[in-house]
């Protein structure tokens, strides 16, 4: 085992969030937006001592929000238990961006500019209207709602994995 990948699944959100190391360890544990999900249910589900967020695991979150890629963001969107729009509303992180304003209200499933939005968001808004083009490099699981036909399955399946950890900065 090497260090840092203990192949726990939620074990190290569970253990931050016991810990309340935040602002020490935070960026080390939380890389994808499936781990800031499980985070924030970890410190929601009361097993931790506590019910809320608090101060520091709230900014540490608002900076993932902020610092995180908009294909983070994307791959993050996908799944339920918090979703990535409960998380957004429990924390109120402040766009710093026109862009970043629209993939929020995105995510939310709120009217947006969509020609502010990420191209890949574009893309599947376009395919999903329309169904006829190559099918956007998005998490799979976006796609699975659509009539899709065998070559679209076989395009999916060159994309990879359904989630890269995808490492963002968060600041001091």
């Amino acid at each position: 085992m090497s260090a840092g990948r203990a192949h726990m699944k939620d074990m190290p959100a569970v253990l931050l969030a016991v810990l309340a190391l935040f602002r020490t360890v935070f960026g080390r544990v939380v890389g994808t937006g499936k781990m800031l999900r499980s985070f924030v249910q970890a410190l929601r589900s009361g097993r931790t001592g506590r019910k809320s967020l608090g101060s520091a695991p709230r900014a540490r979150v608002q900076a993932w929000l902020n610092g995180a890629s908009d294909r983070a963001l994307l791959h993050a969107a996908v799944g339920n238990d918090p979703s990535l729009a409960d998380v957004i509303r429990m924390v109120h992180p402040k766009p710093e961006s026109p862009e970043r304003e629209a993939l929020f209200a995105w995510i939310f499933g709120r009217p947006c500019e969509v020609a502010r939005l990420p191209r890949a968001e574009q893309d599947w808004l376009s395919f999903k209207a329309i169904g006829v083009s190559a099918v956007p490099d998005v998490p799979f699981r976006m796609c699975t709602q659509l009539e899709l036909s065998t070559d679209h399955w076989a395009q999916i399946g060159t994309y990879g994995p359904a989630e890269i950890p995808l490492r963002v900065s968060h600041g001091r």
